[in-house]
């Protein structure tokens, strides 16, 4: 954390749209530094502000020009870039030492959080997510005749066009996909890159000659009851562009989807037919979930399903046309508070190992059968449920780190490679 030279482990935001875009990076506990990027064709110019007699490689000037060779461009289509590093490039000056989140990253086109942000109103939320919610109309025969039979909703996530919806919304599309975008005068025939019933998440794509308005991706780790919460989308495929406002009622409720464990957002925000696959929004107006369900017999009950759960599932679609989930290789069981009693781990949460398959992933880590997972990256697990979702959206070919008590006592942590998971029984 303390080292001269800044090394950005990501850029804040979902694409460079404006001209500018301004990101502030903790220094210690006391004070924080600037840097403004300006992209102009292939260079970025980042500018320094925030402490008296800072230099550049020994220079004392206050903006430094970077070309595309001094950074790594994860991500040619905007989505975001990844920065690696500064080339060779040092930052000297009185007291300077950089803290970076090491979990900044483009590719998921996710915005971070910041102290400096400020709520917006109901207004401002519609003016900056309107523009990028889409109406969706699917289309199949109906009479030997070719007709709309579904409507839903999504979100733009990239300016060149890749959308967010619910594959339940376009299950069944047996002639095509319709997409309506606001501002738009024409109706975009949308190609289905990839559905995921698992998860009830679709990817669709559409084009246009100049980039579409495109939505910021929160984090919905950090949600609590009584957060503002909007919707916005199309109830009953006719009214586009509805907004609706309530809280965060309740964070991870466990739900059924058709056969999945998922672990949901509730919202009272109203939520009608036509609204799955919209945006669920905080008041910064980042969004934090997909709609996906709701309880026709009671009234302010609608479920959104965790941002942060599908983001390296929208990647992974955008990137290999598939879900791509990570496995290691062990099957996994909850603990009743009695049987914890039993094992010497009362009142810790977590996941029990009932078996780990000979040289599987965990097996060559170091995890054994009756081992009781309490960590995963530093996360602390839950239920079996959150495990099993957590390691699915790790990448296959990264280390992960395992936290396990054993015989009653807590252990290093394991380091497990995760694989490719080939079938929805491992």
């Amino acid at each position: 954390p303390v080292k001269e030279g800044c090394n950005f482990e990501g850029w804040i935001g979902s694409g460079l749209t404006e001209p500018t875009k301004e990101v502030t990076i903790p220094r210690g506990s006391t004070s924080n530094r600037t840097y403004t990027a300006v992209w102009s064709d292939d260079n970025y110019t980042i500018t320094y502000t925030g402490i008296d007699g800072a230099t550049f490689n020994g220079d004392n000037r206050t903006s430094y020009t970077v070309t595309t060779n001094d950074f790594t461009l994860n991500n040619p289509s905007k989505r975001g870039y990844h920065f690696d590093g500064w080339s060779g490039t040092e930052i000297s000056g009185s007291g300077i030492s950089t803290s970076v989140n090491p979990n900044f990253s483009l590719e998921e086109a996710a915005s971070v959080s910041d102290p400096n942000k400020k709520a917006l109103s109901t207004v401002e939320i519609y003016d900056k997510v309107y523009p990028a919610t889409v109406t969706i109309y699917v289309k199949g025969m109906q009479d030997g005749v070719e007709a709309v039979t579904g409507a839903g909703s999504g979100f733009i996530i990239t300016e060149d066009g890749y959308i967010v919806t619910n594959e339940h919304v376009v299950d069944g599309a047996e002639t095509g996909i319709e997409v309506v975008v606001p501002n738009y005068e024409k109706t975009f025939d949308a190609e289905l890159v990839g559905v995921d019933k698992q998860t009830d998440i679709a990817v669709l794509k559409i084009t246009s000659e100049k980039p579409f308005p495109i939505v910021t991706l929160g984090n919905s780790d950090n949600l609590q009851n009584g957060e503002m919460a909007v919707a916005i989308g199309s109830p009953l495929g006719s009214f586009e562009g509805t907004i609706t406002v309530g809280v965060v009622s309740g964070v991870e409720r466990p739900m059924n989807n058709n056969g999945y464990a998922m672990n949901l957002i509730q919202t009272d925000a109203s939520v009608n037919s036509g609204n799955s696959g919209g945006a669920l929004i905080n008041s910064f107006g980042e969004v934090i979930g997909v709609v996906n369900a709701k309880i026709p017999s009671a009234e302010g009950l609608g479920f959104a399903i965790p941002i942060n759960n599908i983001k390296n599932s929208i990647d992974s679609f955008i990137k290999n046309g598939k879900v791509v989930y990570g496995w290691v290789g062990v099957s996994l069981l909850d603990v009743t508070e009695e049987y914890k009693k039993e094992l010497n781990i009362e009142n810790e949460p977590g996941a029990l190992a009932v078996e780990v398959y000979t040289n599987s992933p965990a097996f060559k880590g170091g995890v054994r059968p009756g081992d009781y997972i309490v960590e995963l990256n530093g996360k602390k697990i839950k239920n079996v449920n959150q495990l099993i979702r957590d390691v699915g959206s790790l990448a296959a070919g990264t280390n992960a780190k395992f936290v396990v008590i054993r015989n009653g006592k807590k252990l290093s942590p394991f380091t497990v490679k995760i694989e490719e998971r080939l079938s929805e029984s491992e």
